[in-house]
């Protein structure tokens, strides 16, 4: 299978040999925050805020990590930054070129990853882009129809957790998902057990980890609860922000 659209964003910020890039992306797409969190996945931190949110990151950053400084214009940063960076632009038309990009803008993941893989070689009008989309809509209602495959859940939560390091998004995105499609149905009480297991995993992670956490810095971001408002307020000082709080929200119900 061929790259996904994700994957290809992040690895074309790679490729510019650069840690640090100041990126132009007029048409918004990377001001999304849940593109933001997804690209994340891929060590790719996009930073979009104020000038001094920028100065922080820049000056905190991990060269493990693609920084994308995210603007209108590049044109304003100082010289320092402009001197350990690469300038680009990112247009969402160079990875969905077949399509009306102001009608795909703002579609879900899911649905844009769809779009990236069924590559269109005539340019389609609005109305056409419109109505493709609406057929992709159409056939993920029927595909949801499909009897879960209880056995490979079970094939690949057991190898994300027999891994060295690891990785509890991709776990917990795993274990959302077959939630989401079992629930209500017979398979729903073997996948529990398969999730209790993996909890078990997730309930020594914290007990390892939990003081590391708990010591951890506030300014790039908290780890905890009780390290939010410090996060705020180191960051957001002269800003008027809203937090809200969704309390008890597991991780599947999110997805």
């Amino acid at each position: 299978m061929g790259k996904f659209l994700f994957q290809h964003i992040a690895e074309d910020f790679k490729s510019h040999q650069s840690n640090v890039l100041l990126v132009e992306n007029n048409d918004g797409f990377l001001f999304r925050e849940d593109i933001i969190l997804e690209l994340r996945e891929y060590g790719i931190a996009i930073v979009p805020g104020s000038m001094m949110q920028k100065r922080i990151q820049f000056e905190l950053r991990d060269l493990d990590t693609i920084l994308v400084l995210l603007s209108n214009d590049n044109s304003t940063y100082l010289e320092d930054i402009k001197e350990k960076s690469i300038t680009t632009e990112f247009f969402l038309e160079k990875y969905l070129n077949g399509y009306h990009i102001p009608s795909i803008l703002n579609l879900d993941k899911v649905l844009l990853e769809k779009l990236f893989l069924d590559k269109e070689v005539v340019k389609l009008s609005k109305q056409q882009t419109i109505d493709k989309i609406q057929k992709i809509k159409e056939a993920s209602k029927d595909s949801q129809t499909e009897t879960f495959d209880v056995n490979d859940f079970i094939h690949s939560l057991d190898k994300e957790l027999n891994n060295n390091v690891l990785n509890w998004s991709s776990i917990c995105r795993l274990i959302s998902m077959a939630t989401i499609k079992t629930i209500g149905t017979k398979e729903f009480d073997e996948v529990i057990l398969h999730i209790n297991n993996a909890n078990v995993y997730f309930q020594k992670n914290i007990e390892e980890s939990y003081q590391q956490t708990k010591n951890s810095s506030v300014v790039k971001k908290p780890q905890i609860v009780s390290k939010i408002l410090d996060y705020l307020n180191f960051n957001f000082r002269e800003e008027k922000i809203a937090l809200i709080v969704v309390d008890g929200l597991a991780f599947w119900q999110y997805e």
